[in-house]
């Protein structure tokens, strides 16, 4: 009897959970469990190494699109083909290998060079990636006709950027 014994085992269920009766036959289900101990962390990054297929030096925080041979380069929104697949997460010299994020924060103290001009983001704001400029991230996503859309990321603090990197749609 649920009455007068709420902690109930469910068959499954590894944890004892709570149910409280409600109106007409429903329940409100409480579980209890403990999971797996362990340090803190600071939230998960996901990131696959590329090699540098510019000529130059990409900075930290750049957009980058990968080419026909699996190198990064800058990405835009001028094409489909220029389409991001995640932010670098350090400057890296032409030929050097560098930490891509994919998915998760990304924080540095400067974004100059990934804003084309804003040393700190603008915190909540939602970034894209840029038609006017390669590697440059943009709080105005490109609605121009064969141009792309495409989010990056949301602004947690003015140094730091939840890289989350979306389908390009074209406009």
């Amino acid at each position: 009897d649920m009455a007068t014994n709420p902690i109930v085992v469910i068959p499954g269920v590894a944890v004892p959970v709570i149910v409280t009766p409600q109106s007409k036959g429903s329940a409100i289900i409480q579980a209890y469990g403990k999971g797996a101990v362990g340090p803190p962390g600071t939230g998960a990054v996901f990131t696959k190494s590329f090699q540098n297929g510019e000529v130059f030096v990409i900075q930290s925080g750049q957009p980058v699109k990968l080419n026909n041979v699996g190198q990064i380069k800058l990405a835009q929104a001028d094409d489909l083909a220029n389409r991001a697949i995640g932010i670098t997460s350090s400057m890296v010299s032409s030929g050097a290998f560098v930490d891509v994020i994919l998915l998760g924060p990304q924080i540095q103290a400067d974004w100059t060079n990934a804003t084309g001009g804003s040393a700190n983001l603008t915190i909540g704001a939602f970034y894209y990636l840029s038609v006017v400029a390669p590697g440059i991230l943009s709080l105005i996503p490109a609605l121009r006709t064969g141009q792309i859309f495409q989010y990056l990321g949301k602004s947690l603090g003015e140094n730091e950027l939840f890289i989350e990197i979306g389908q390009p749609v074209i406009a």
